[in-house]
């Protein structure tokens, strides 16, 4: 008989394993903000991306209520707002929410935007924060993003088993579209109703034909 054709050989659009987003709790990237003057401010910043990389979201918010800019610590795993959602805190990411200056659809060197981390596996506790998801929606962040490896937040909710954010993000009108419903990521070649079957979940990946379906 043939032999059985893989994946990475069938899509070539596919990305190799050596190249796929995996990120490391080490090697946080650098503060790429320029130093001003002011000493204070600068250490209170400083604080601040500490506390990013080390996901300390009680010192986030203290940092952030004293003053530090919420936009001195941008990147995948070290901006305020993402950590904050990684961690499933609503109150942490209500303080950076709030924060002058904020810009929560911009992303940093990662490149990962901060209402990503609603859906990122929150260091496999398995919480499917929707509070996190809507605090982002009401700060108008874009849920209909696709990263560089064309994954999407329905993509990593479904994969996750984020149910309740995954169905939350059908009914964004941002979301309701064939381009993002149907994206398949260029590591793997998944989708987010392949994710969902995956798990099992096949009222979910039902639900996403069906709303594909009515697109089409």
């Amino acid at each position: 008989g043939k032999r059985p054709v893989r994946l990475e050989q069938s899509l070539p659009s596919i990305m190799p394993v050596s190249e796929r987003a995996l990120k490391s709790a080490n090697g946080q990237p650098p503060r790429l903000a320029p130093r001003s003057g002011d000493q204070e401010k600068e250490q209170l910043n400083d604080e601040l991306h500490d506390a990013c990389s080390k996901s300390d979201c009680d010192r986030i918010t203290q940092a952030v209520r004293r003053g530090a800019d919420v936009m001195s610590a941008p990147g995948g795993w070290c901006h305020a707002a993402y950590t904050a959602a990684l961690c499933r805190r609503p109150d942490a990411l209500s303080v950076v929410l709030a924060a002058p200056g904020v810009d929560i659809n911009r992303c940093g060197p990662g490149p990962t935007w901060p209402i990503f981390g609603v859906t990122a596996n929150d260091f496999g506790t398995g919480t499917d924060d929707i509070e996190c998801l809507e605090l982002m929606l009401q700060a108008n962040a874009n849920p209909a993003l696709h990263n560089e490896y064309n994954f999407t937040m329905l993509n990593y909710a479904c994969s996750e088993g984020f149910d309740s954010c995954a169905r939350r993000l059908l009914k964004e009108p941002r979301c309701r579209n064939l381009e993002y419903l149907t994206a398949a990521d260029r590591s793997w070649g998944t989708t987010a109703e392949s994710q969902a079957r995956k798990r099992g979940n096949n009222e979910l990946a039902d639900l996403i034909a069906a709303t594909i379906a009515s697109l089409g």
